[in-house]
């Protein structure tokens, strides 16, 4: 069945998987790609795989599976990827992000804690008499 550009107004959700119509200025629209031939526009499959932008990408990108130690925020649609986050008690450091790591359960000596435990932070500490920041290694923390 072929769809045409009045069918895939933004306010309108694509529906059944591999729905055709045709690339506009040879580019498809968000939750689909290119036919190989590049004359059709291939829905991607709900909860399978997805794409965000205009493209003329061969294939859909395939959805994210959330690890073991995160949650699902929102499931994959056609046209964005799963989000994922960790768990409770857990968090993801900027710069080592491919997993959640343990939250420290207190300051080190001479610290006091100012901040909480989320999905982005550990705990943040500061020294008790000047208030400043520190950074510090795990074992600092006994």
């Amino acid at each position: 069945a072929l769809i045409t550009q009045q069918d895939l107004a933004p306010q309108q959700r694509v529906a059944p998987q591999q729905k055709r119509s045709s690339p506009s200025e040879g580019l498809c629209p968000p939750g689909h790609h290119i036919s190989e031939d590049g004359r059709d526009c291939i829905s991607c499959k709900y909860g399978q795989d997805y794409s965000t932008h205009w493209n003329d990408l061969l294939f859909c990108l395939r959805c994210t599976r959330c690890d073991s130690g995160e949650v699902e925020l929102s499931p994959c649609t056609t046209t964005r990827n799963t989000v994922c986050q960790c768990e409770e008690g857990t968090f993801r450091e900027e710069d080592s992000p491919e997993m959640c790591r343990k939250c420290r359960t207190g300051c080190p000596r001479g610290m006091v804690k100012v901040g909480d435990c989320t999905p982005w932070s550990d705990i943040e500490c500061v020294h008790k008499e000047s208030g400043s920041r520190a950074d510090y290694k795990d074992d600092d923390d006994k």
